[in-house]
């Protein structure tokens, strides 16, 4: 019963992130693609950590390759379901001024059917399908609603909610609508201006997470591996080249679980400046294996 509701539990969520996202695309559709690429996936970094990079530590780490194509997949889903919230939410203060020109008890439909013909963008498809829903039967309050529900944003529930309450009322709303406008436009911007200023620190951590850093300490562990300490041994300096041999194992041990540590840490950071906590997996998935591949790369010597 447990598994059961597990499977119903990340089916409910793959459904709703394909329903946001608007992809053409089903749940079984998305499984076979991510089985087909993760199965590719694994025998190429299989085949590149044993026979390219001679490493079979690292090819212990194949099987995750196969996971990866599903993990990336679904969080994508869910950036484009994000992405697309914010379009509506950007959209809200046109639907707000355009209900606050239109006469008073007729604004409903008729704002339904002006945006969806004349406007553009995720708001306008959503408007549009309403407007069908109206037309196959449904009542206004009842197709805004549903999409109010759908999307489960705050800006959105605001203004469907003032809009359903003034057809309910049969109220003149015109003075409302257009202040709550200017509301959600000055919030957007203040939104958009912190959104402008993270972006530098944002894309600092996730370069220097995946490839800055990996670089340096693959650069640095090839020059550490190509010193010749044979005559020191011979004088009776230092450690033996066996407990040398052993100090440098633990050395790349180490320096790898620092790469994966660094990449999670800033990916963590990261997805909690942007108030969305779960794209820490998807950031972690791409920059993880991004780093290991820099570090392997440089500290093979590998040249572009």
């Amino acid at each position: 019963m447990r598994k059961m509701r597990h499977e119903n539990f990340f089916a409910q969520r793959l459904g709703r992130a394909i329903l946001l996202s608007g992809a053409k695309i089903g749940q079984k559709e998305f499984f076979l693609y991510a089985t087909a690429v993760g199965a590719l996936c694994f025998l190429g970094f299989l085949y590149a950590t044993l026979f390219v990079l001679e490493h079979e530590t690292l090819g212990l780490f194949s099987p995750l390759a196969f996971f990866l194509p599903a993990v990336l997949g679904y969080f994508y889903l869910e950036f484009l379901g994000e992405r697309n919230k914010k379009s509506i939410e950007e959209g809200l203060p046109d639907l707000l001024l355009i209900a606050s020109s239109m006469p008073r008890g007729a604004f409903g439909e008729k704002c339904l059917e002006f945006v969806a013909a004349n406007g553009e963008g995720v708001l306008a498809k959503e408007m549009e399908a309403a407007n069908v829903e109206v037309k196959n039967g449904s009542t206004i309050e009842d197709a805004l609603l549903r999409l109010s529900e759908k999307w489960g944003s705050a800006m959105l529930s605001r203004a469907i909610g003032m809009l359903v309450d003034a057809m309910e009322s049969g109220a003149d709303a015109s003075e409302i609508f257009r202040e709550t406008a200017e509301d959600i436009m000055q919030t957007n911007a203040v939104f958009a201006e912190r959104r402008a200023s993270a972006e530098i620190e944002k894309y600092t951590i996730l370069f220097a997470g995946g490839i800055i850093v990996p670089l340096l300490l693959g650069l640095m562990a090839g020059m550490a591996q190509g010193f010749n300490f044979s005559g020191i041994s011979e004088l009776g300096l230092g450690l033996s080249d066996a407990a040398r041999n052993e100090l440098a194992n633990a050395s790349g041990i180490a320096t790898i679980a620092y790469i994966i540590e660094y990449a999670i840490i800033g990916s963590v950071f990261v997805a909690f400046q942007e108030n969305s906590p779960k794209k820490a997996v998807l950031y972690a998935s791409a920059l993880v294996p991004l780093g290991l591949l820099f570090y392997f790369l440089a500290k093979s010597g590998f040249t572009l």
